[in-house]
């Protein structure tokens, strides 16, 4: 009875939570800023939405909405649309990923309008960073997303109301951190 007691003990495998599927969609919603002091002169609150399928433990396709609301005094107003890889690892739930992301970011507040002869801008944009998940739930973590979005703006000059009034952004590289929900099915 000892014997097959200790086999019991030392044989047995410990029962873990289960963790979230390799394969499935994704869905998030996040809040943070896009850091354009050095193009626009502004650095917007940004809210938005983002999606993809993961094809395995270590990558996943994805899309991403972003939105920076127009305040009461006509700045901001961008959009950015990008889409592309994340790759990287989990260690049972736990995340931490790298993404290159490419898209368009679109400048169109009011206040760039009234400067710029009432056109908005369209830009190509790339997004690199890393992404960290913290698991909530078997469906629900916590992502932390942080990198720089390149912007290239060109030779186009753009203009507003402080000095130097007109200048050529050319190739920017701006802050973009965000903080949100991911939910995964």
């Amino acid at each position: 009875m000892l014997f097959a007691l200790a086999l019991m003990i030392f044989c047995s495998q410990s029962v873990v939570a289960q963790a979230p599927p390799d394969r499935g969609a994704e869905i998030g919603v996040f809040v943070g800023a896009l850091d354009l002091r050095g193009s626009v002169g502004e650095k917007p609150f940004a809210v938005g939405v983002r999606g993809g399928y993961r094809f395995a433990r270590w990558i996943a396709l994805e899309g991403e909405f972003l939105r920076c609301p127009v305040d009461p005094s006509g700045y901001y107003g961008q959009t950015m649309v990008v889409g592309g890889p994340k790759f990287g690892w989990r260690i049972r739930r736990l995340g931490l990923y790298g993404k290159v992301r490419g898209g368009v970011l679109r400048i169109d507040g009011p206040h760039h309008r009234a400067y710029n002869d009432g056109r908005a801008r369209t830009e190509p944009a790339l997004d690199v960073g890393f992404v960290l998940l913290l698991p909530l739930s078997d469906h629900v973590a916590l992502r932390v997303d942080g990198g720089r979005t390149v912007v290239f703006f060109g030779n186009d000059p753009m203009r507003g109301p402080l000095p130097p009034y007109s200048k050529i952004p050319g190739t920017t590289v701006n802050a973009q951190p965000a903080l949100g929900l991911q939910f995964t099915f």
